[in-house]
């Protein structure tokens, strides 16, 4: 009695546990309706439709999750039976279908599955050749299974990263033993649904969750505060194999510039350590010079959003009169170096599609230096301001001051902090609306029509003429 004392008292904990939660796992299972309609009522309060898309993305992540383990342990179990068997091992089948279940337990099941068929190994061959043959078997179907097919077939279905996992994994163990290793993946999926669909439990979501921790545009903002041009460069040249150049700084560099004006706007920021996001700006400029402003070409995916079409790169004969000038574009910056940076940003683009443009910031066309200014024959100038809920009286200002030395100069105001095109109305005194936009591409849409305006209206105009005269429209040019 001494003896099955001592072997049966340590069993018994473990044994009890199990069949406290089989019991628990079988009420919840007879009564899941009511059980879900209440925590739909304690937890979501009147919001039934976030409650419920939040137990539906847990459902559906979690059914997933099991449906895919299920079978790739199926199949892992299937691959060490045949190869077993192929060994000569006793009984193939069985230990193949101990290892199919045992992977189940993270980490610690595949070892203890391979335990009882390395001993046998030992037993059955004289040497140990079969032994090291066997476990050379396990350590390589683990590693296929855990570093090649879970990253690959799971990590889409948990929502986690690998970190989160390995943290998951000690702190379940931690608080609840073997049982809590075994749910520590679908109590942490859960917990990253709440963390998605409740604000005050975003914290988990950001923590745990595999989607990036911040935008393109807020790493790019980070890393310019940091001053590291190199990671910066490394990410857009890895982007601008998905995109183009016009849209990476449309919804990177641009948005970080906007965000670098509001902590500017909060009195974080001197004048010097604006003119160093400048310099890194142009520096970034200089190390993308050789990036082509078109689309990459790539395989197309049905389901993917089209990008916007490229626009297009124009010639010096396809420039109206007038612009075949050196520097027939002006681009301002016109309150800070925030200011500068996007209009060097514009700058570049403008010259990478025909169009030379100059740089001017806000200390060249004070009202000491504009009269002095050389405009060399500017037909256009793009007013770049960030801040734009302060544009127009600034701009409203330079207008006038350039409309004394060039009356013929047209304007654009690059209002890039704003999110909807507008106009701004009746700057000089007179009636002309002068084009805002609020993106690169509006404005070197703007430019490139205003540079070949007259061209199209005369294609259009011998188009028309054309079609008048065709056999279908036998009518006379002046009618």
């Amino acid at each position: 009695m001494e003896y099955y004392q001592k072997v049966v008292t340590p069993l018994l904990g473990p044994t009890a546990q199990t069949g406290l939660i089989l019991i628990l796992v079988i009420f919840i299972l007879l009564q899941r309706e009511d059980l879900r309609d209440r925590l739909i009522r304690v937890f979501g309060g009147e919001d039934f439709e976030r409650t419920t898309a939040a137990i539906s993305d847990a459902a559906g992540r979690l059914s997933r999750f099991f449906l895919t383990l299920t079978g790739m342990n199926i199949v892992y179990g299937a691959v060490i039976a045949a190869v077993l068997w192929l060994l000569g091992i006793p009984g193939p089948i069985l230990w193949g279908i101990l290892a199919g279940l045992m992977r189940f337990v993270p980490y610690i099941g595949s070892i203890i599955a391979a335990v009882f068929p390395v001993l046998l190994a030992a037993a059955v061959d004289p040497g140990w050749s079969l032994v090291f043959v066997t476990l050379l078997v396990y350590v390589i179907g683990e590693f296929t299974m855990g570093q090649v097919m879970e990253p690959w077939l799971l990590g889409s279905s948990t929502g986690l990263t690998p970190v989160a996992v390995v943290a998951a994994a000690s702190f379940w163990t931690w608080l609840w033993g073997p049982v809590g290793l075994l749910l520590a993946i679908p109590l942490t999926v859960c917990l990253i649904v709440l963390g998605r669909h409740v604000p005050q439990l975003n914290f988990i979501y950001v923590l745990l969750g595999d989607q990036p921790a911040l935008t393109p545009a807020q790493r790019f903002y980070q890393r310019m505060l940091a001053g590291d041009i190199d990671e910066i460069t490394f990410e857009a040249e890895q982007l601008l194999k998905k995109q183009s150049l016009v849209t990476y700084f449309d919804e990177v560099a641009l948005p970080a510039l906007v965000m670098a004006q509001e902590d500017t706007r909060r009195g974080r920021f001197d004048h010097n350590r604006l003119a160093a996001m400048h310099a890194f700006v142009e520096e970034l400029i200089d190390d993308l010079s050789d990036f082509e402003v078109e689309t990459p070409k790539k395989d197309e995916d049905p389901e993917a959003p089209k990008p916007p079409p490229d626009l297009p790169v124009l010639t010096a004969d396809e420039l109206k009169r007038g612009w075949q000038v050196a520097t027939p574009v002006l681009s301002i910056g016109i309150r800070n170096p925030l200011d500068r940076a996007a209009a060097t940003i514009l700058a570049h683009l403008a010259t990478k599609h025909g169009i030379e443009t100059r740089v001017l910031g806000a200390e060249d066309v004070t009202p000491s230096k504009v009269d002095a200014l050389d405009l060399g024959g500017a037909q256009l100038a793009v007013l770049s301001n960030v801040d734009a809920a302060r544009a127009p009286a600034h701009a409203r200002l330079l207008m006038r001051r350039l409309r004394r030395r060039a009356p013929h100069l047209e304007f654009i105001i690059g209002a890039w902090g704003e999110r909807e095109l507008q106009s701004v109305g009746d700057v000089t005194g007179d009636d002309q609306l002068v084009p805002r936009a609020t993106t690169l591409r509006q404005a070197l849409e703007m430019i490139l029509a205003t540079a070949r305006e007259r061209q199209r209206q005369a294609f259009d105009r011998a188009e028309v003429a054309e079609t008048v005269q065709s056999p279908t429209n036998p009518l006379p040019i002046e009618s």
